[in-house]
């Protein structure tokens, strides 16, 4: 398009016809706007654009060039920490406090090294579970902490209760999900018995034979 007058040439003004006239059908008009639409949500949500973008501008910008990078890469780089937190455990370890940290970060990579966790699913327990813990052990330290002052008040005394009901479900949730990820990663059962009519597997087979 020329910019300064605002007026297209006449290549674009054929593009622009053909255009319209092929979203005169209802269908064909749908389709377009959808892979518009998804076409816009891919470059500025899909993690995959965003490490081709680090790996091809900002990598040798900062290891090579030895740049600083701007507000808007370092976005980029914030974002894609987050995409890819399943993997790096950054998603987990920012909403930690800062005490706990390295705390977190050792804990999620020698569960994921003991459970063997290779899918998504089994890595989102391990957060689930460690996250737990932390609550644990956050809740416990201001009870701890109200307890240690010597008095007591309706304020202070439903405070304890509170703190008691949450370190009592973060214990639920940890032993609930440290029961899942141990199932999950539990082995197929299979059981032979013979009998009569009898072979029974994770299939339910049945042979008809006798001894």
């Amino acid at each position: 398009m020329n910019k300064e007058n605002n007026k297209l040439t006449k290549s674009e003004e054929q593009k622009l016809e053909e255009w319209r006239k092929k979203m005169e059908d209802d269908n064909t008009a749908m389709n377009e706007g959808k892979k518009f639409l998804m076409s816009c949500c891919k470059t500025q949500y899909d993690i995959d654009e965003k490490l081709k973008k680090i790996s091809r501008e900002l990598q040798s910008k900062i290891q090579i060039q030895k740049e600083d990078l701007n507000e808007d890469e370092m976005n980029i780089l914030k974002d894609s920490l987050y995409g890819i937190g399943i993997d790096n455990g950054y998603h987990l370890i920012e909403i930690t406090p800062d005490k706990l940290q390295v705390l977190v970060n050792n804990l999620r990579g020698n569960l994921i090294k003991e459970f063997n966790c290779t899918t998504y699913a089994e890595k989102m327990l391990i957060d689930t579970i460690i996250n737990s813990y932390i609550r644990n052990l956050n809740y416990s330290k201001k009870l701890l902490n109200t307890t240690e002052l010597g008095k007591t008040s309706p304020e202070i005394n439903g405070y304890i209760k509170e703190m008691s009901k949450e370190i009592d479900r973060a214990n639920r949730h940890f032993l609930s999900s440290l029961q899942t990820l141990k199932e999950l990663k539990q082995p197929d059962l299979k059981v032979n018995i013979k009998a009569n009519t009898a072979f029974f597997g994770k299939k339910q087979e049945f042979n008809n034979k006798k001894e």
